[in-house]
């Protein structure tokens, strides 16, 4: 991919990454839509790893082109294979209540 990626795909690839098991998700059930991530120490938390909701990722990953380019570029180095449209297709209409 050689734009930056919008929200719906970073998420996605982040999902992809879960799958492949190249990021791990938190095993507690009550946290399934966390994924274990590494952070540098701030001002507010110490260095380390943190269980951290995959929406939460994928919004701080639309802005950092760098890491985008840092985990397709393992994907493809482990020879995962990643695309994504820029926006969801469906053939299905949305339903509101």
């Amino acid at each position: 991919m050689d734009e930056k990626l919008n929200y719906y795909q970073c998420l996605r690839l982040l999902e992809k990454c879960v799958k492949e098991k190249v990021i791990i998700g938190d095993p507690a059930p009550e946290r399934a839509s966390n994924i274990l991530i590494y952070r540098n120490k701030g001002t507010k938390q110490p260095e380390g790893w943190y269980s951290e909701n995959i929406f939460t990722v994928a919004s701080e990953l639309v802005d950092d082109e760098d890491g985008q380019k840092i985990i397709l570029a393992a994907l493809s180095e482990m020879g995962i294979e990643f695309s994504c449209e820029r926006m969801p297709t469906s053939t299905s209409p949305i339903v509101r209540a």
